[in-house]
């Protein structure tokens, strides 16, 4: 399962998104979304595209970036602490 993703379009076709946010900052703000098909949760950054520069369009694919190895490195901790369990 992708946690970490870059999608266009409007959020709300696959989305239904929760008030108030979650947060905000300089991009844009997090907003609890459930998955219209799945009931699944997640947090969803809204970025405003129009008004971001090339710079920080490409600050925010680092961003991106990092979370997907965050969420790889949480992945193989929790499978190997499994693991560790289960083979004692």
């Amino acid at each position: 399962m992708d946690f970490v993703n870059q999608k266009s379009g409007s959020i709300s076709k696959h989305y239904d998104l929760c008030d108030p946010p979650l947060g905000k900052g300089a991009f844009g703000e997090v907003r609890r979304g459930i998955h219209k098909l799945t009931g699944m949760e997640r947090a969803i950054k809204i970025i405003k595209k129009s008004t971001t520069s090339e710079e920080e369009r490409n600050r925010l694919i680092n961003e991106v970036e990092m979370l997907r190895k965050i969420v790889t490195f949480l992945r193989f901790f929790t499978n190997f602490f499994i693991f560790s369990l289960g083979s004692s």
